[in-house]
């Protein structure tokens, strides 16, 4: 305000530069409650704990494509000792990075006294429960994604679009998660894919942590087994289904291997009612009727075998198979050799040809 003289006064740019200049805003101060990792931290918490999807899929491809579990086979190595050790392998890699994501998160201190408030607002057995069986639940996923895929350029790609896939759509999902309109059926649904599922779980842990939920029976607004069990939290319904996900993911892994996996002979698709692509009686028939159907050259290298019993020694083959005949006990069981008779000439180099499953190796 400026006065001159005693009169009325003016007041001008020129007489008082300063009367435009204001206070700078003051509101909302410093310290504010806003938390980036509250409205944030549970989509980047999914991409986090599932960045390393990619990596099993693509390396279980590529030792199927290598022929790595067939030559384990040949040296002896029994296929449920292969999936166990290669389970438990990946298994313990997914659930490291996921434990100590939430490690860091949970005991992580910034010098200004921050900490991450979805996290320090849930039981850490909740949290460690959660994460255990997602991460065994996404390797079940990952090995059934690899029995689906037999070339690595295209689990790669796919891979790259999973990632792009639950970046982009997974930041849509938080809305459905969080909206009450939304029936309680088509949110089970959508958490049977175990990202979603995840995500839906931290929401729920992000909605104590904001305190927008009322702690019924509960000493703080802290998540814990008492709202787990009692059903005032998703948590409990996304433990379940990753329960349930993880054998299941195993068996269909399992069923696809058998089916039409790329080791061994492929089994009919309903094996386990004990049907089999294979006629019983030709796998349990007597040599005599196999060699009926023999072709050409197989027969004649029999007969040729035959006449030779009456040659002396020296004039033999040097070595001499007759009858060779090898049978796996199963239900049915597996003629893996049926009735193999060769010779092998002095001086003569032979290799056997055949595709996986014909009996060269029980040869």
């Amino acid at each position: 305000r400026l006065a001159a003289g005693g009169g009325a006064g003016t007041l001008s740019w020129a007489d008082s530069p300063m009367v435009a200049v204001r206070a700078f805003p003051g509101s909302p101060p410093y310290g504010t409650n806003w938390d980036f990792a509250t409205t944030s931290g549970a989509i980047m918490t999914v991409i986090a704990v599932t960045f390393q999807a990619s990596t099993v899929v693509e390396t279980l491809v590529d030792e199927k494509v290598a022929r790595i579990r067939m030559m384990m086979r040949m040296s002896g190595l029994k296929g449920w000792a292969y999936w166990t050790v290669t389970y438990c392998f990946w298994g313990l890699v997914v659930l490291f990075q996921g434990w100590l994501f939430l490690l860091i998160t949970t005991f992580s201190v910034l010098p200004s006294g921050y900490r991450i408030s979805v996290f320090a607002a849930t039981d850490g057995g909740v949290q460690f429960v959660l994460f255990l069986l997602y991460g065994l639940t996404l390797t079940s996923l990952c090995f059934l994604l690899s029995s689906l895929l037999g070339n690595l350029v295209t689990a790669r790609t796919i891979m790259t679009v999973f990632k792009l896939f639950l970046a982009i759509l997974g930041g849509q999902m938080s809305p459905i998660f969080t909206d009450s309109a939304v029936p309680p059926a088509a949110m089970t649904i959508v958490s049977l894919f175990p990202p979603f599922g995840l995500l839906r779980a931290v929401l729920s842990m992000t909605d104590y942590a904001a305190q927008t939920v009322d702690p019924v029976r509960d000493a703080s607004p802290t998540l814990g087994w008492a709202a787990v069990v009692e059903g005032r939290s998703p948590v409990g319904e996304v433990l379940v289904i990753f329960l349930l996900e993880a054998p299941l993911f195993l068996l269909l892994t399992y069923y696809f291997d058998q089916v039409s996996g790329t080791f061994g002979v492929h089994r009919h698709p309903l094996f386990f009612l004990g049907l089999s692509s294979h006629p019983a009686a030709a796998l349990s028939a007597p040599d005599e009727e196999q060699g009926a159907g023999r072709p050409d050259d197989v027969a004649e290298e029999a007969a040729r075998v035959a006449g030779m019993e009456s040659l002396p020694v020296h004039q033999q083959d040097a070595v001499i198979v007759r009858n060779l005949r090898k049978v796996f006990p199963g239900h049915p069981p597996k003629v893996a050799v049926g009735d193999l008779t060769m010779g092998i000439r002095r001086g003569e180099c032979v290799g056997f040809l055949g595709p996986n499953g014909a009996g060269k190796t029980t040869t």
